[in-house]
């Protein structure tokens, strides 16, 4: 039975420090593999199509060398899916529009974000689907939401982590002062002194007084980080447990 695995990469993934989905295609046990970068015009995300249309020509021409119609499902074809962001969103369009039924799709905080490809929200012809997403009360990316959220005719198992969008695809965007595409959630900023305007001339906090508060909070650099990494972590099993295997 070939497997074919595919993997699309959400917005700007060239400069992630770590891109979860790369390292699955890369260190997973397959027949057939491909990677793709994800879209770099962070704006209209229009490049989503022209990531969709390299996987799908791969996997066509992978088909046609095996013997196989691109138009007629074979019923020995292992296929897995997964993508990042706007790359997770490109490859439930993928699922939805093949003949071909997915046996495992794995979505690391997939967003539409664009025009393109059509409507996500339902995932299709997959037979079982993980979606690693980031904890709403992290705030980040709060206006986005996320597709991919519901399925038809397979399996949708969900988990939420305590870090960024980025950080789900890898990077948590935590440097200050460049996070990954300008989302600051994961970035530690120390306490100030504070100005308490609680009469005329105030009363200033002093800058030692404001450190030793700031003890009590969380590293969420720290954080984000050990979810990210865990993400990465929880995706893997996943596919272990669906009879998945990796070289490394």
């Amino acid at each position: 039975m070939p497997h074919i695995v595919l993997g699309i990469d959400g917005t700007d993934s060239r400069s992630y420090r770590n891109r979860w989905v790369e390292q699955f295609v890369r260190d997973i046990d397959a027949d057939y593999t491909f990677y793709q970068e994800g879209p770099n015009d962070a704006v209209t995300g229009w490049e989503c199509s022209d990531r969709y249309q390299s996987a799908l020509g791969f996997l066509n021409r992978t088909l046609r060398g095996l013997g196989i119609s691109p138009n007629i499902s074979p019923a020995n074809l292992r296929l897995t899916l997964v993508g990042h962001s706007r790359g997770g969103h490109a490859v439930i369009a993928l699922a939805r529009d093949i003949p071909y039924r997915v046996d495992f799709l794995g979505l690391y905080d997939a967003v539409d974000m664009t025009s393109v490809l059509g409507d996500t929200a339902v995932i299709r012809n997959t037979n079982y689907c993980f979606h690693a997403m980031r904890a709403p009360y992290m705030n980040s990316r709060s206006s986005w939401g996320n597709t991919g959220t519901t399925i038809t005719g397979g399996q949708l198992y969900s988990a939420y982590f305590a870090t960024s969008h980025g950080g789900v695809g890898g990077d948590p965007g935590d440097s200050a002062p460049t996070p990954v595409i300008g989302d600051e959630s994961c970035v530690y900023r120390p306490p100030q002194p504070v100005t308490l305007p609680m009469r005329p001339d105030s009363i200033l906090i002093p800058a030692r007084a404001a450190e030793t508060l700031g003890e009590a909070f969380p590293d969420i650099s720290g954080m984000c980080t050990t979810q990210s990494q865990l993400v990465h972590q929880w995706m893997r099993e996943k596919a272990i447990e669906r009879g998945l295997r990796f070289r490394r």
